[in-house]
């Protein structure tokens, strides 16, 4: 993956989250523990198919 492409999220089982523009490289992303790897333009999956693995503040 180069900076600047579109790019598919997709989850384990390949199930299409969403479409976005990468913000960075493969390497950068392999390198990395945390951040913003993409900016997301349209999400595919239905609100509520997973749980929220996030905690909310």
């Amino acid at each position: 993956i180069e900076k600047d492409t579109i790019v598919a999220v997709k989850t384990l089982k390949g199930e299409g989250v969403a479409i976005g523009t990468a913000l960075m490289s493969t390497r950068e992303m392999m390198e990395r523990d945390a951040g913003i790897a993409v900016n997301t333009t349209r999400v595919l999956m239905r609100k509520g198919t997973y749980p929220p693995m996030w905690k909310k503040k």
